[in-house]
């Protein structure tokens, strides 16, 4: 008689399925932006950014005055262009997000950019 096996999701896998377009970040809170309510985000459009797009990114903070870190990558202002660059939404949007929907988004870009989801 075969067994029915039952897989439980860890935390991890769930993170890495976020930029697979699985498992949007979930926003603590909804924002209206332009007439939309937002909710969540999708992140999926990750897996498109290039070299390119990054360098794009290291541009337009350089221009803002804010490409003042060793290491930009790891920086705020960073991430939220990183997350407007591979999503649906405009900078505009993510300046407004309150700081713990702004360090999920930071958090989930960081773990995009080395590699662990």
């Amino acid at each position: 008689m075969a067994e029915n096996k039952v897989t439980t999701r860890t935390d991890e896998t769930k993170e890495t399925d976020a930029f697979n377009g699985i498992r949007p970040i979930v926003l603590s809170k909804e924002y209206d932006f332009e007439g939309e309510k937002i909710k969540e985000i999708d992140f999926s459009g990750a897996n498109d950014i290039n070299a390119n797009s990054m360098v794009k990114i290291d541009r337009i903070l350089a221009q803002s005055g804010n490409n003042v870190a060793v290491s930009t990558e790891s920086t705020m202002a960073y991430a939220l262009c990183f997350a407007a660059e591979c999503t649906i939404y405009p900078i505009e949007f993510y300046q407004r997000l309150s700081p713990p929907d702004a360090i999920r988004v930071k958090v989930r870009v960081q773990n995009f950019l080395n590699g662990q989801g």
